[in-house]
C-alpha cells in the first residue's frame, strides 16, 4: 500500500531517523540495517535526504543499507549512483536474498557491496540437499574472492549451522541466535554490565 500511495521514501527516512537514534544508544560496534525499496533507489531525492540525515547525526557511519536485486532491476547505473552518496556517509552495502532475483553476478559485479546474504531459501535442506550445498558453497567462495563478507539468512537449527559451518559460513543471520527484539529490549541489554562469576 505504502509503494501504490508512493510513500515509501517517507517510511524510509523515518525508520533511518530511528535507527541513528537508537545508534546514539548502543555500543561499537552494533550496526543497525534498513532495508531499501525500488522507490527509495530510483528517486535521487531519496539518497540526499537519507545523506543529509546521516551528515547531521551523531552517529552515521554505522548503518547498513539492505537493497534486493529486484530493487536494482529497473536502473542498475541509478540504483549504483544512489549507493555511491550513502557510501559517503560510512553507510554499508548488503545485497539481501542472494540467489533469488535476476542476473544475481551481473549485480555483484556493478553494485558497490560490502555484504552478501545467501536467502533462507538455500537453508531449509541445507543439511541434505547436495544442490543447495554447492550454491551456497559457491557463494561463499565468490564472496572470499571478491572481497566482501557472506551472512547466511534464516538459521533455525544446530544442525543447519553445523552445515553450513562445515561449508566455510562465518556469519549467520536467524532464529536459531535469536528471536526479533524491539529496540528499548536491546539498548537495556547493552546497558547492563556484564556478570562475572565469583573467583573460588
Amino acid at each position: 500500500m505504502a509503494e501504490r500511495l508512493g510513500l515509501v521514501p517517507v517510511v524510509t527516512r523515518t525508520m533511518v531517523a530511528r535507527a541513528l537514534a537508537v545508534l546514539e544508544e548502543l555500543p561499537r560496534p552494533l550496526r543497525i540495517a534498513v532495508n531499501l525499496s525500488v522507490m527509495d533507489l530510483a528517486s535521487s531525492e531519496c539518497p540526499r535526504s537519507l545523506s543529509n540525515m546521516m551528515a547531521a547525526a551523531a552517529k552515521p557511519g554505522r548503518l547498513d543499507f539492505e537493497i534486493t536485486e529486484t530493487a536494482v532491476m529497473r536502473d542498475t547505473e541509478e540504483a549504483q549512483d544512489a549507493l555511491l552518496v550513502l557510501l559517503s556517509q560510512g553507510a554499508r552495502i548488503s545485497l539481501d536474498d542472494f540467489g533469488t532475483g535476476h542476473s544475481s553476478l551481473g549485480r555483484v559485479q556493478t553494485l558497490p557491496l560490502d555484504r552478501i546474504k545467501v536467502d533462507r531459501s538455500f537453508v531449509a535442506s541445507i543439511e541434505k540437499d547436495r544442490t543447495s550445498q554447492a550454491i551456497v558453497k559457491t557463494t561463499i567462495d565468490l564472496c572470499r574472492n571478491i572481497g566482501v563478507s557472506c551472512v547466511i539468512e534464516g538459521v533455525e537449527t544446530a544442525a543447519q549451522l553445523a552445515a553450513l559451518t562445515a561449508l566455510g559460513a562465518r556469519l549467520f543471520q536467524g532464529n536459531h541466535f535469536g528471536r526479533p527484539t524491539g529496540a528499548a529490549e536491546i539498548i537495556a541489554h547493552h546497558r547492563t554490565p556484564p556478570r562475572h562469576s565469583a573467583s573460588a
